[in-house]
């Protein structure tokens, strides 16, 4: 699936890099011939009168190409756990909040590896118990994972 969406992001992405470059000034009529040429200077100069200054030149303003992309469907559950919600938390800031009681550790190592050894306090819930089990989890402190 993931594929196909890419193809279609690059596919509108060229569009819009050819309409882009396809401006104003290079507009190519039905016929096949290029537009006629614009007067040049000398052309706008004559028949200015003798007197009159020229003004300061305006250039056109720039012009944007909005292409709107799919965007991808949003989660049922924005609370859905996922690699870009889940925060990260060094072993300083871990320690501080465990101490004060506003956290709590759990080890998601395999059961034998706990009961081998394990960081005091820490509750153990195997990575494959934790979809399962998550319910016995505190609601009302953080809960630190951990595996190492």
């Amino acid at each position: 699936m993931r594929r196909p969406f890419l193809r279609l992001i690059l596919i509108c992405v060229a569009i819009a890099t050819l309409v882009a470059c396809s401006g104003p000034g290079r507009s190519v009529s039905q016929t096949g011939s290029p537009p006629p040429p614009s007067p040049g200077p000398s052309a706008t100069t004559e028949s200015l009168p003798p007197t009159a200054s020229p003004g300061p030149t305006r250039t056109p303003a720039p012009t944007a190409t909005w292409v709107v992309l799919p965007s991808p469907p949003p989660t049922a559950d924005p609370r859905t756990p996922s690699a870009g919600n889940i925060l990260r938390i060094g072993l300083a800031a871990a320690w501080v909040e465990t101490s004060s009681g506003d956290a709590i550790l759990v080890d998601v190592r395999p059961a034998g590896s706990y009961a081998a050894q394990h960081i005091a306090g820490a509750i153990s819930m195997p990575f494959q118990e934790v979809a399962r089990r998550y319910r016995e989890l505190p609601r009302d402190k953080l809960v630190i994972f951990y595996c190492a």
